[in-house]
């Protein structure tokens, strides 16, 4: 029997794609049909695909044409696959010519000639009209938007707004959908005003300072028939991604403990600037639930804080302590001073390092009792990472039609634990040290 073997995305499946499945199936008696994952795409900075992987996988079958399809989730899995599944011939289109001439050493390769005319990309960008997404922040987070939103075909950027009730018009008007990230203390009513407008809104957190305020917020995009998103971007960076998978199927056993810092030293600001300044917890809050709540839930028996205040009352370091049944989480902020900004997740098996700054995390290591099992994880990002949430944020608007939450499950577990712990910041303001 003559095996082979052939990768693709198959993105909105096409005749291209079915013209190229059936001239792999002639070379040979079975085919075997290689669909990369989702985070496998998104490692290699394929981030437009607008289908999930099951998706894909269940178009390919359902052509007939493929008598094996497997998934394809990291690099070098060509080479494991020809060798597991004894493939006597290696194929994909012409435009990959040359590309993959190192696998010779082990099948025979054929590139083929694509169906001219018809593509994945042509598609997506016909299959739905770009979403029109505009910024309302400061500065610093402006330019780093601009620039991720023009990466997703998807998006059409309509400009930036500040905090100004003349200012914010203009770009709300023209917009389906606006990236919200002023300062803390405006943020929700930014976020209530492009609500209330019948806007798709992607905030950056922490953006509530308690539960009540998130429900309230829920409700009103529920009213509004819009999506209210969380937009934490190391959620959706490769690495933090494969993570997460990797200690939820028991690569380190069962999470006892996590401990991780975060900290910034602004350049020409002290926390007690009159102008900009922010509390640790405004700052850092929203980011550094992340691998809590993605790893232990929000039911923690026990939540306490420990500030440190500069004159003016805003604190600079807090460090916050969750209890969870069988586990403890210790988590370290500072703005105005300087940490490790590390995480290690100690586990019954293992524990699993990652080193600063975690919260941009493309690199990690999973370690055991003997230190020369070390195993090492690289999955890089494009660009600042942002462009990965955005496009997760476009796929949740377009899911809306069709039955798609105004929030995600998650992010309502997310934002109100993260409420929860300001409320708790704000009982513990009198254990300031004077």
């Amino acid at each position: 029997m003559r095996k082979v073997i052939t990768y693709g995305t198959f993105d909105l499946l096409h005749k291209g794609h079915i013209a190229l499945l059936e001239r792999a199936r002639a070379l040979g008696d079975y085919l075997i049909v290689g669909v990369t994952s989702d985070q496998y795409d998104r490692s290699r900075g394929k981030i437009n695909v607008n289908q999930s992987t099951i998706e894909r996988v269940d178009a390919v079958r359902a052509t007939g044409l493929a008598d094996l399809v497997i998934i394809e989730e990291y690099e070098g899995q060509k080479i494991d696959d020809i060798k597991r599944y004894g493939a006597d011939v290696f194929t994909v289109g012409s435009d990959w010519r040359g590309h993959f001439d190192y696998l010779s050493k082990y099948c025979e390769v054929v590139y083929l000639e694509r169906t001219r005319g018809v593509s994945s990309s042509q598609l997506r960008d016909g299959s739905a009209p770009r979403v029109k997404i505009g910024i309302v922040a400061g500065e610093e987070l402006r330019g780093r938007f601009v620039s991720e939103i023009q990466s997703v075909g998807s998006l059409e950027y309509m400009g930036c707004g500040g905090i100004s009730a003349e200012s914010m018009a203009e770009v709300v008007d023209a917009s389906d959908a606006l990236v919200v990230a002023p300062p803390f203390a405006d943020r929700a009513g930014c976020i209530s005003e492009c609500l209330s407008k019948g806007k798709h809104v992607l905030y950056v957190p922490p953006a509530f300072s308690s539960a009540g305020e998130f429900r309230e917020m829920e409700a009103l995009a529920r009213d509004r028939g819009v999506l209210l998103f969380n937009g934490v971007k190391t959620k959706y960076l490769p690495a933090f991604r494969h993570l997460v998978l990797m200690i939820e199927g028991g690569a380190v056993g069962d999470v006892r403990a996590i401990d991780l810092s975060c900290s910034q030293v602004p350049e020409g600001d002290r926390p007690d600037s009159p102008t900009g300044g922010c509390s640790a917890m405004e700052q850092w809050g929203g980011l550094a639930l992340l691998p809590v709540v993605e790893l232990m839930g929000c039911d923690a028996s026990r939540v306490s804080f420990r500030s440190f205040y500069e004159p003016s009352g805003i604190a600079y370091y807090t460090r916050c302590a969750l209890e969870y049944p069988g586990a403890s989480v210790q988590v370290t902020m500072g703005r105005g001073i300087k940490t490790e900004g590390d995480m290690v997740i100690t586990g019954t098996k293992g524990y699993v390092y990652v080193p600063a700054p975690w919260w941009l995390t493309d690199y990690f290591e999973i370690r055991n009792e003997d230190l020369r099992g070390t195993r090492k994880f690289y999955w890089g990002y494009e660009g600042d990472g942002l462009r990965y949430e955005l496009l997760e944020f476009v796929r949740g608007i377009r899911a809306l039609p069709v039955g798609g939450r105004c929030t995600m499950p998650e992010d309502e577990w997310y934002s109100v634990m993260a409420a929860k712990c300001f409320e708790a910041d704000r009982e513990a303001m009198g254990s300031c040290d004077d």
